[in-house]
This record gives C-alpha cells, sequence and structure tokens, in this order.
C-alpha cells in the first residue's frame, strides 16, 4: 500500500455492529462479508463497469503494452459454481464515533456497539492457513469516484495495471521467461477487482468511508458462511493482531495502547449503564485496556 493511503487513514477507525458479533471480535476475528452480498448491489459493479467501457480509450491514449489483451479483459466471466470467488471480502469502518445514520443502519433495536480499531491492526490482518499467494489484502480509505472522472479513473487503471506488471514479473519462474495471456489476463482482472472494493460512487462521500479488503485466489475451503434473512452470506475470519508494543510507555499504559481495540461505544439502549459494565467486564477479561463509553446520540428504537 502506498505511503499516502497510509497517511489518509487515521490512527483509529469505528465499526458499528451488533453486542454479539463484539462477542468474536475480542477473539481477535473480524468478519470481511464478500462484496457481492452486501447492501448496495452497486457496491462491485461501479468501478468494474466504468473499467471496462474506458479501457478501449486507454489503451490507445496511455501506450498500453497489451492493447491484444483488451477484448478479454473487459469480457464479462464466465459464471462459475462459486462465482463469489472472483471478488473481493470487504470489512467496513468508518470516521465517525457516536453517529445517528450508523446506528440506525447497524445497530437496530438497542443492540448495538461502535468499536474503535486501531488502523495499525488492520493493515496486518491476515488469513489463517492462506499462505501469500494465495490472498492479497489492505486497508485504506475508500475512494469515491464520478464516472464523468476520466483522469482519475484512468490513474486508477494505470496503478492496477503497473501492480499487475509487478506481480507477474515476481511469479516468473526464470529470467527472460515470459507470462502466458491467461496469467497476464488474470492478473490484471485480480487488480480491477480487488480495486473494485475500495471506490464508489461519489454521491457515497459524506459516508468517509475505511476498508479491509481481501480477495482469495481460489481455496475456497477458506471461505465461512452465515445465514441471513434470504440466503446465505459467504465471509472470511480475518485474524487481528496487536500493534507493536510502545517500550517507553509505562506496563500500564502499555496494556490499553497495544491491543487492537481502542475502544467501545455503546449504542443507543434502554439500559446504557448494564450495558456499559458489562462490555467493560468482558474487555477487561480479555486483557484490554479500551475505554468504554455510551453513546450521546437521542434515539430510540425499541
Amino acid at each position: 500500500m502506498r505511503n499516502k493511503e497510509k497517511s489518509s487513514v487515521p490512527e483509529v477507525v469505528y465499526h458499528y455492529t451488533s453486542m454479539n458479533a463484539l462477542l468474536g471480535i475480542v477473539e481477535g476475528d473480524i468478519w470481511a462479508t464478500n462484496i457481492l452480498y452486501l447492501n448496495d448491489i452497486s457496491e462491485y459493479s461501479h468501478f468494474i463497469n466504468l473499467v471496462r467501457s474506458r479501457l478501449p480509450h486507454f489503451a490507445r491514449s496511455h501506450s498500453f503494452r497489451y492493447p491484444d489483451l483488451i477484448p478479454r479483459l473487459i469480457a464479462r466471466r464466465t459464471r462459475r459454481s462459486h462465482s463469489y470467488m472472483d471478488v473481493p471480502f470487504v470489512a467496513s469502518f468508518s470516521q465517525d464515533r457516536d453517529s445517528l445514520t450508523h446506528w440506525r443502519s447497524y445497530c437496530p433495536q438497542g443492540n448495538g456497539v461502535c468499536i474503535g480499531f486501531r488502523s495499525a491492526s488492520l493493515r496486518s490482518a491476515y488469513l489463517e492457513k492462506a499462505e501469500p499467494q494465495m490472498c492479497l489484502a489492505g486497508f485504506c480509505a475508500v475512494n469515491y469516484l464520478r464516472p464523468d472522472d476520466l483522469k482519475s479513473l484512468d490513474l486508477m487503471i494505470s496503478e492496477a495495471i503497473a501492480d499487475s506488471e509487478r506481480l507477474v514479473a515476481a511469479m516468473e519462474p526464470g529470467q527472460g521467461t515470459i507470462a502466458s495471456v491467461a496469467n497476464r489476463v488474470g492478473s490484471m482482472r485480480a487488480q480491477f477487482e480487488f480495486r473494485s472494493g475500495m471506490i464508489k460512487h461519489e454521491s457515497f462521500k459524506d459516508e468517509r468511508e475505511y476498508r479491509l479488503i481481501v480477495s482469495l485466489f481460489d481455496h475456497g475451503d477458506l471461505v465461512s458462511h452465515r445465514p441471513s434473512r434470504t440466503t446465505l452470506v459467504p465471509y472470511l475470519k480475518m485474524r487481528l493482531t496487536d500493534p507493536a508494543q510502545v517500550k517507553s510507555a509505562s506496563l500500564r499504559v502499555r496494556s490499553a495502547m497495544d491491543r487492537f481495540i481502542e475502544s467501545v461505544t455503546i449504542g443507543p439502549t434502554p439500559h446504557p449503564g448494564l450495558s456499559a459494565d458489562a462490555v467493560l467486564g468482558l474487555l477487561r477479561s480479555k486483557g484490554f485496556g479500551a475505554r468504554v463509553e455510551a453513546s450521546s446520540v437521542p434515539f430510540r428504537d425499541w
């Protein structure tokens, strides 16, 4: 990930979820949901459709080295029995800690929390049992792209192609070996699809969203599934690590600084005091020094 992307991410970002999900998160898991199964059906298609439309012109105006690959790059994939394996998995975070919009959307019926995660931990999240070449993961701010912003779109396409060529070169078995057409197409597609998880339509810019984005190349046995109201939802259990220890800090301060959870805000609920006490007890039993506080939003949903 580029330094510019790192610097644009605050030290702490916030994830709105249920009390039940909090129980799994304190054990070190954050779930990344397949992008096709999110509530907004345009999450994946916005960037991919722009790329398909733009690539032929891009190839003519930007000295693209492989113009013969364009038809294969813009062609739609042949549907597989597990088509969700072709697209990224994402976990979403916000810059806002106590947002009425997010309480309404993600924490209904007085049963929600907003967990403050240290960004350093999200950057180093990993999928257990996955070798490096199986899994591509990153953490960054979401980019909000207008369909008519061709300058930004061309820059994104250029970066995807450059990253693809670096990966292909690293995989080539020996000097002078030329990668196959299938490998080049697959690598470029993977880069475009990975970026589909970090680029949304400009109309969503007020969300100020950050994302953990994961692409898994085959190995569907590493995917978990959970039920929703209408289907099963594929997701990945990403493991969280604690940031590096701060040696100059006291032991008491280090216990709070070194863990991946920085804070927990109790969402609007009829029993804020009881909820805060229980959450604080849970965190302390798991070795977290995170602070716990109640939402100040005057909202009732029970």
